[in-house]
C-alpha cells in the first residue's frame, strides 16, 4: 500500500500530523484521527500537529506553528499530566488533551480537554495527512496485524483450539482478564498499590460454581469489596475493575450455562491471544465489556469496528456512586443478571 493512501488527492493544504507514540498506540491513534471529524476541524488552523503521551518524547526542534496533542489512554483523573505535558512546551505553545474514558474529576482546567473517540458509532471518514515517519508506522502496524494469526500460533497452549479459533465455525469469543483470580488480585495489588493480605482466604465467584452458588458467592463479594472500599484499602480503580472481573466471569458463566459456543482466552492465566487488531476471526460474535476508565469509545471498539467484526456490548457500569451501593447491599448479582437479560438474545441471534 503506498504511503500517499493516507491523504487524499489534494491533501497538501492539511496540517502534517505526526504521532509520537508507540506500537500499539500509534494504530490505536490512527483510528481515533479517522474516526472523530471534531479532531479533523480543530486541526485546519494549524501547519503541523504533534500526537504524544509521553513529554520525553517530544523533539526539541519543533516547528512554528505546531498544535499539540496529549493523549491519555487510561482516562484523567488530575492535572498532573496536563502539568507536565506543560513544562515540556513553550508557554505560548498550543496544547489540548484527548482522553480516553473519564476525565470529570479534573474540575477546572485551563488547557482544553476532548474525548479523543467520538460518541457514537465510529465510522472512519477522515483522512489526516502524515509525516513519512508515522506513515511508516501505520503501515507497520498494518503489517502486524496481517500477521497476527502466525503469531498467535507460535503461542504457548493449544495449537488445535487456535487453529479451530481461525478457520472454525463461529464462536462466542472474548480474550482478556476475567474473574478474581490469584494472579489478577496480585496484578490488582500492584498497579493500585492495595495490599493482597487483604484478600487471603477469600474465594471469589468462579464461572466453575452452579449458578445457585455462584450467586452466592457474589452476595458475599460485594460487600466484601464495598467494604474495602469504605476503608480506604483499596481505591477507586480498584473496586471498578474488581467488579468488572467479577461481571466479565458471570457472562462467561451465564454463556456456558446456557450451552452456547465460547472461546476465552484468560489474559493473566498464560498466553494472550490477540483476535482484535487484524482482519481475522470475522465467524465470531466478540464480548465488549468496556473500559473500567470511563464509558464511551476505546481502543478494542475501535479494532473491532474498523474490522467490521460483530460485538455485543455488555454494560457493567463505570460509575462508582451507582455501584458501591448495589456491592453494599449484596445486589451485584442481580445487576448482572439484568445485562444477561438485556444481552443474551444479541448473542443468540449471533450464533444463528
Amino acid at each position: 500500500m503506498a504511503l500517499s493512501t493516507f491523504g487524499p488527492p489534494g491533501a497538501g493544504r492539511k496540517p502534517i500530523v505526526r504521532m509520537l507514540l508507540r506500537s500499539p498506540q500509534i494504530w490505536w491513534a490512527y483510528l481515533g484521527l479517522r474516526s472523530n471529524p471534531a479532531l479533523t476541524r480543530l486541526m485546519e488552523t494549524a501547519t503541523h500537529v504533534i500526537l504524544f503521551d509521553d513529554p520525553a518524547r517530544l523533539p526539541q526542534n519543533r516547528p512554528a506553528g505546531t498544535q499539540y496533542f496529549l493523549v491519555c489512554w487510561d482516562g484523567l483523573m488530575d492535572q498532573r499530566p496536563v502539568e507536565e505535558a506543560r513544562q515540556a512546551l513553550p508557554a505560548d505553545a498550543d496544547l489540548t488533551v484527548l482522553a480516553v474514558g473519564d476525565f470529570s474529576f479534573v474540575g477546572h482546567e485551563p488547557t482544553p480537554i476532548l474525548p479523543f473517540y467520538c460518541r457514537g458509532e465510529l465510522q472512519f471518514r477522515e483522512h489526516p495527512r502524515f509525516d513519512l515517519g508515522t506513515s511508516k508506522a501505520i503501515l507497520s502496524a498494518r503489517a502486524r496485524g496481517l500477521a497476527l494469526p502466525l503469531k498467535n500460533l507460535l503461542q504457548r497452549g493449544s495449537r488445535s483450539n487456535i487453529l479451530r479459533l481461525l478457520f472454525g465455525p463461529g464462536q462466542i469469543v472474548f480474550c482478556g482478564s476475567v474473574g478474581m483470580t490469584p494472579s489478577l488480585i496480585d496484578m490488582l495489588c500492584r498497579r493500585y498499590s492495595a495490599n493482597p493480605a487483604l484478600f487471603a482466604g477469600h474465594r471469589f465467584f468462579s464461572a466453575e460454581q452452579s449458578l445457585q452458588d455462584g450467586a452466592a458467592s457474589l452476595a458475599v463479594d460485594g460487600p466484601f469489596l464495598a467494604d474495602l472500599y469504605d476503608r480506604g484499602q483499596i481505591g477507586r480503580l480498584f473496586f471498578l475493575s474488581a467488579m468488572h472481573l467479577l461481571g466479565r466471569e458471570y457472562f462467561v458463566a451465564r454463556i456456558c450455562h446456557a450451552g452456547l459456543p465460547l472461546y476465552v482466552n484468560r489474559f493473566a492465566e498464560g498466553s494472550y491471544i490477540d483476535v482484535y487488531s487484524t482482519p481475522f476471526y470475522k465467524q465470531h460474535v466478540f464480548l465488549d465489556f468496556g473500559s473500567v476508565v470511563g464509558s464511551g469509545n476505546y481502543p478494542r471498539i475501535a479494532d473491532l469496528t474498523w474490522f467490521g467484526k460483530t460485538f455485543v456490548h455488555i454494560d457493567l457500569e463505570v460509575r462508582v456512586d451507582r455501584l458501591l451501593p448495589l456491592a453494599r447491599s449484596a445486589s451485584v448479582g442481580p445487576l448482572f443478571e439484568a445485562e444477561w437479560s438485556r444481552k443474551s438474545p444479541a448473542l443468540l441471534d449471533g450464533m444463528r
